[in-house]
């Protein structure tokens, strides 16, 4: 979501990722981004690479993606990022992920 600048989704993603990176030193986090077509514009993601944070960067189309994970439910997050406690969406793009992952969305209206 983080690639719709401007909207509130992205305001608010955005926000809590970059808080949790500078606030959280106790857990490390794993960024997954992916994009055919990166804005000129779009937000530093490297400033989310640190001591205990990586952004993993993919170059998959969102159609692909939405068809993999949305209808398809195949292509686990963990083998792209490895393995996690929980993984968080921002929207209702949520991939399927391994029996240990633990998954967590943000509702963020009802329309």
């Amino acid at each position: 979501m983080l690639v719709y600048q401007g909207s509130g989704v992205a305001s608010y993603t955005w926000q809590l990722v970059q808080n949790l990176v500078k606030y959280d030193k106790k857990n490390y986090y794993k960024y997954l981004y992916s994009s055919l077509r990166r804005p000129t514009d779009f937000y530093d993601l490297k400033l989310l690479n640190s001591s205990n944070s990586r952004v993993y960067d993919f170059r998959f189309p969102p159609k692909f993606i939405k068809y993999v994970w949305n209808k398809k439910h195949i292509l686990p997050v963990n083998l792209l990022i490895g393995n996690c406690d929980y993984f968080f969406s921002s929207d209702f793009l949520r991939p399927p992920y391994a029996k240990n992952t633990k998954g967590i969305t943000t509702i963020h209206d009802l329309t």
